[in-house]
């Protein structure tokens, strides 16, 4: 591990004001809001557009007397209004890690950096800004950008022999691969980040399902999410198998099972016909599990107890055995098939008016959960929950250690 260093800063250049620069937002010039040939003022921090004599950003550094401008797609910095182009950006070289962080290797990644203000912070282990309400969107990216073969491959994406095909054909694998890259920085400005670009994305490729104008459920995001990540990326590779399908996909046999209803003695009784039973085997991101109900609790005693249920008990569901009624005319089971994800997602809702608490094991067996009776086992490294605001909220375990760190999702 490479020994920590506090920031320092370069003095000698008073035209560099790196306290005034912020590369989360949309990278569009502020005064003809045009997303081609962007300058950044590095005396203000404001975008602008071209560098000749009739540009925006020539005008701007006449009228402010701002001279630095670096090209946001280049890395070339100029001198304005006389136009002259560094052969030397050795000074400004934390500036344009910041716009666009850069790795040659994970076990370079220190543990500790520190931000502009000389603000220690965990690298990797940031916040991301909760712009009105999106945290059900952060807690997903914060995710997916912890687990190591995904994360992996977004940080030296850049150096993929297609990275330019996936840049213009999946803008969104490009936008979350530059969010993580700026989560796993150690030259982050301020410690936490603004997700303006990958939001702006999502929003657009969605058809706005998923805004900053409502929580919704990050269940139903992620689906869209890497289902959207995979689908782009596969067609940008032209490959059926991509990261996201290697680390979060599986396969599941469904055994669905027709049934009949009679009325026998005032009752209705369900039969169940086996002969008639169909098998399909499907791929699946997660699994979801059922929470079963309280019963009505009417004492004080009895609104006091707190109800507990193991994850193993929940997961029976999938032992190709228990029976889900679909409706009134089916039921299914469910068994898990080889191979599975080495990264498993299981998602459980319960109502705001349950009390019952999953107990989750430190090691969780899949052996009566999969077919061949393979003792597959998992630990646990990601939670997320809603919190008493109304909003959601991530836990995850440090990749160096058995610490845990909850992730502040900021306004």
């Amino acid at each position: 591990m490479t020994q920590l260093k506090k920031r320092k800063l370069d003095s000698t250049n008073s035209s560099i004001n790196r306290k005034s620069l912020d590369f989360d937002f949309e990278k569009t010039c502020s005064v003809t809001l045009s997303s081609n040939n962007i300058n950044c003022c590095l005396g203000c921090g404001k975008f602008f557009q071209g560098n000749s004599t009739s540009s925006p950003a020539y005008k701007h550094s006449i009228s402010s007397g701002h001279s630095k401008f670096l090209n946001l797609a280049t890395y070339k910095l100029y001198t304005l209004p006389e136009n002259i182009v560094s052969e030397d950006n050795s000074s400004i070289e934390d500036v344009i890690q910041y716009l666009n962080p850069e790795y040659t290797s994970v076990e370079a990644l220190p543990e500790f950096s520190y931000d502009l203000n000389q603000d220690k912070y965990l690298v990797g282990y940031v916040g991301l800004n909760n712009l009105n309400s999106n945290s059900y969107i952060n807690v997903v990216l914060q995710c997916l950008a912890h687990i190591i073969p995904i994360r992996d491959f977004y940080l030296f994406l850049p150096k993929h022999i297609q990275y330019n095909t996936i840049q213009k054909k999946s803008p969104i694998n490009d936008k979350f691969g530059l969010l993580i890259r700026k989560i796993w920085s150690k030259y982050l400005f301020k410690s936490h980040i603004a997700p303006y670009e990958v939001l702006n994305c999502i929003s657009e490729i969605s058809n706005k399902k998923f805004t900053i104008e409502l929580e919704q459920s990050p269940k139903v995001f992620l689906i869209w999410f890497i289902n959207t990540l995979h689908s782009q990326l596969g067609k940008s590779l032209t490959s059926k198998s991509t990261p996201i399908s290697l680390n979060l996909q599986g396969k599941i046999e469904i055994t669905t099972i027709p049934i009949i209803s009679q009325e026998v003695k005032s009752r209705v009784e369900f039969t169940t016909i086996e002969s008639k039973s169909k098998i399909t085997h499907t791929k699946f991101w997660l699994l979801s599990l059922d929470i079963p109900h309280n019963p009505l609790l009417t004492s004080t005693t009895q609104l006091d107890k707190i109800e507990e249920i193991s994850l193993e008990d929940l997961l029976l569901k999938y032992n190709g055995t228990t029976q889900t009624q679909i409706n009134s005319n089916e039921v299914r089971t469910y068994q898990l098939l080889e191979p599975l994800p080495p990264y498993l997602i299981i998602s459980f809702e319960k109502s705001s008016t349950s009390s019952t608490v999953v107990k989750f094991p430190q090691v969780l067996s899949m052996k009566k959960y999969i077919k061949s009776g393979k003792d597959i086992q998992y630990k646990l490294v990601f939670t997320i929950k809603k919190t008493n605001n109304n909003q959601w909220s991530i836990s995850m375990q440090r990749e160096r250690g058995n610490d845990w760190s909850g992730v502040v999702i900021s306004r």
